[in-house]
């Protein structure tokens, strides 16, 4: 070895590489060390992935690390074995500008919910990665900061993010709260105006999806349902659950704020996280529930119920009761022709009563006026019976066993001991009840 380390010190190329091969072979932590300092970084970067074993690689890497050289302090970064050291050799690269070490950093710090930090190697990375100013917006436009979020996504679509165009373009067909016109019509056809508020950027594009399956679903054609242009509400505003575990649920100013100015008797927010829900007036589905999910809630604006097991506290208050659009409960079978569903048997032939699973855990029984399995039972499989269909346009026609968004209002400032402005929505509510004239 020394033989070898006269030659190699004075410049000669053949003879650091047998230096190398040697300390190598021999695994001799003191030769290696000798010939990795008499080697070029970029020549000892090229050994990566040359088969060396760990321990060798990271003495090689550690000699051009050392020396400042990026990539092997990158490559460094990922033999460390605690956080600050990894922090240590990403942070050295990122700040010499290496495009994945930034990039790292940034998965890094989001990944400890360390706003400042984030922010600081997002924007960075996002001048490289159309991905990461597209997250980095979706998550500053969650804390408000709408301005910057649009400023990364002009930056990605720059890039040729298909996603952030699509972004900017619903931005800008959305609504912001501000500057809904006041008593903005609704067309008066509708005995359910459906208000959609996005609180999440990806919310819009739910949406956007929603709408477009909704009107091309001929299901509906007939259905007396309208749907107001849609509006976004910053994250803060709305205040939104987000547990993706947890019934949905948001903050009722916002939406109040919209119905101030613009008219509609529904509601539907899309938010983050969450499971997806109808509270009286009010739809509340996670930014990743699918079409089919909005119809199975959509199902629940009208009153009809989850024919999968329900739980024993909802069982007991729904099961002893008289019935629903879609279902019937009786201890024991009963009649269809002393049932809702009699004005349906001329319509169809055959039609019979066959159990649901809805009332399991109580002592009554639930029937249905099908014996297929229905989307209220599996919303996936989208599957609505053509009597549901029916019964459903008669229950929005007659809207009298509608629920509006009303209610949700007049809860929400009788529980805040504002009484006065709580009966202003439940007088609104009992007069959207009323049978409309014809």
């Amino acid at each position: 070895m020394p033989v070898l380390y006269v030659p190699a010190k004075n410049g000669n190329v053949k003879a650091v590489q047998l230096l190398l091969s040697e300390s190598i072979s021999r695994e001799d932590p003191y030769w290696l060390t000798v010939s990795a300092n008499l080697m070029s970084s970029d020549a000892i970067f090229q050994l990566v992935g040359k088969g060396l074993n760990e321990q060798n690689l990271k003495k090689l890497l550690l000699v051009a690390a050392q020396r400042g050289h990026s990539p092997s302090q990158y490559e460094l970064s990922k033999f460390a074995k605690t956080s600050s050291g990894q922090k240590r050799w990403l942070t050295e690269a990122a700040e010499q500008g290496h495009v994945k070490a930034i990039e790292a950093l940034y998965e890094y710090y989001a990944s400890k919910d360390q706003v400042e930090k984030t922010q600081r190697w997002g924007e960075l990375a996002s001048k490289h990665s159309p991905q990461i100013a597209v997250r980095l917006a979706t998550q500053v436009w969650k804390s408000g900061d709408e301005a910057y979020a649009k400023q990364l996504l002009k930056m990605a679509q720059e890039q040729g993010h298909v996603e952030a165009s699509t972004m900017l373009s619903l931005i800008k067909k959305f609504s912001p709260l501000s500057s809904i016109k006041t008593n903005d019509p609704t067309s008066a056809t509708c005995t359910m105006a459906i208000q959609f508020v996005a609180a999440t950027l990806p919310a819009m594009i739910k949406i956007d999806k929603i709408i477009d399956r909704f009107s091309k679903d001929s299901r509906f054609d007939d259905f007396p349902v309208c749907f107001n242009p849609p509006v976004w509400v910053n994250a803060p505003t709305m205040q939104c659950g987000d547990d993706p575990a947890v019934r949905l649920s948001c903050s009722l100013s916002g939406l109040i704020g919209i119905a101030g100015q613009r008219p509609f008797s529904h509601a539907v927010v899309v938010a983050e996280h969450g499971v997806a829900n109808v509270h009286n007036g009010i739809m509340y589905l996670d930014e990743n529930d699918d079409y089919q999910v909005f119809v199975h809630e959509f199902a629940h604006f009208a009153g009809f119920i989850d024919e999968y097991p329900i739980n024993e506290s909802m069982a007991e208050k729904f099961c002893s009761r008289n019935n629903a659009p879609n279902l019937v409960f009786s201890k024991t079978a009963p009649n269809i022709n002393a049932t809702q569903f009699a004005p349906y048997i001329n319509r169809y032939p055959g039609l019979a009563l066959s159990e649901a699973r809805t009332c399991q855990t109580n002592e009554f029984q639930a029937f249905k006026p099908s014996s297929e399995l229905t989307f209220l039972e599996q919303h996936e499989i989208g599957r609505i019976p053509d009597i549901y269909l029916d019964i459903w346009r008669k229950v929005l026609t007659e809207r009298t066993s509608l629920t509006p968004a009303y209610v949700n209002f007049a809860q929400y400032f009788d529980s805040s001991g504002q009484h006065a402005e709580a009966q202003k929505w439940w007088l609104r509510y009992h007069q959207y009840r009323q049978i409309p004239e014809v």
